[in-house]
């Protein structure tokens, strides 16, 4: 019995929390399964080599990275752990092999209203995009450092687009279009007890994982994206009242009449700020994540 594991061992992007993750499971499942033989075969080299069967699409298709595939190349059956920005991406794929999809984030069929993805996929969790970045929030949070009641709602991101940019225009909201080592960004960001979030291509972006590391209270619209274990609004996160989050000027103004009312009420800051800190420790830490694909990869199913 073989099971071979496709993802980008070597790289730019082998450092990614998802990827390095992916290597941690591989030695797991190793040990787990002593009477199977594991293979690592490193998926960006199917960039230059797409002879490895259903998975030749990957031919100059920069979304490789955000794969993980586990295979039985006997069977052809196999199992995807995605990260990509949508999970109808997949669409296009050898769907009638795959046994399970394990999505991270991507559940989304558009980026208006964000209506459910048809395709039907496991919940796991998003860790943060780079690993560094963790040990790096870990340390501002165990530092404790005092918190600030921003004013306006904070946002920054590289270039504004849809949501995004209206509320760059917007000068109820402190919006700035610029990129700054994370380092720098996790002090400003870190120092708000009130922060927001905005949906991503993604659906959940970075923010949203950087408020919970920082024990911020994390303002945001409820999640289309469904998780291992669940994101409760107005537990975990202050969420944006907007029955239409497709109508920016109604979802701006939701946006700050939420952030007014959080202003005002301490307790349920510190109350968002404590549930979202523990939902991270137990979702988006390397660690947690790979012991929720432990949990939820049965391996039985590829033979």
């Amino acid at each position: 019995m073989k099971i071979n594991f496709h993802y980008e061992h070597s790289g730019i992007y082998s450092q990614t929390s998802h990827l390095l993750a992916a290597n941690k499971l591989f030695y797991i499942f190793k040990e787990k399964y002593p009477e199977i033989e594991f293979e690592i075969i490193n998926l960006l080299h199917s960039r230059i080599n797409p002879e490895i069967g259903q998975f030749c699409k990957f031919k100059n298709n920069t979304l490789s990275f955000a794969c993980i595939i586990i295979e039985n190349p006997e069977n052809k059956k196999y199992f995807l752990i995605s990260h990509m920005d949508k999970l109808g991406c997949v669409a296009s794929w050898d769907l009638e092999n795959c046994v399970e999809i394990f999505a991270a984030v991507g559940g989304h069929a558009e980026d208006f209203h964000y209506a459910p993805c048809p395709i039907p996929y496991t919940p796991i969790s998003p860790p943060l995009y780079v690993h560094t970045w963790e040990i790096i929030a870990e340390k501002y949070y165990h530092q404790n450092l005092p918190k600030i009641t921003p004013e306006r709602p904070f946002f920054m991101s590289l270039v504004p687009y849809l949501f995004r940019e209206y509320i760059h225009n917007d000068p109820r909201f402190d919006s700035h279009a610029a990129k700054i080592p994370y380092e720098e960004f996790i002090k400003i960001f870190g120092g708000h007890s009130i922060v927001i979030d905005i949906n991503s291509v993604a659906e959940i972006s970075n923010r949203t994982m950087d408020a919970f590391a920082l024990g911020c209270a994390l303002l945001r619209p409820k999640f289309t994206l469904k998780f291992h274990n669940e994101l409760i609004p107005d537990f975990h996160f202050a969420a944006v009242k907007c029955d239409d989050i497709s109508n920016y000027k109604e979802l701006a103004d939701a946006y700050i009449e939420r952030f007014e009312e959080l202003k005002k009420d301490k307790d349920l800051v510190h109350f968002l700020s404590v549930n979202g800190r523990k939902w991270y420790e137990e979702n988006v830490t390397l660690e947690s994540h790979i012991n929720i694909l432990n949990k939820v990869i049965n391996i039985e199913k590829l033979f």
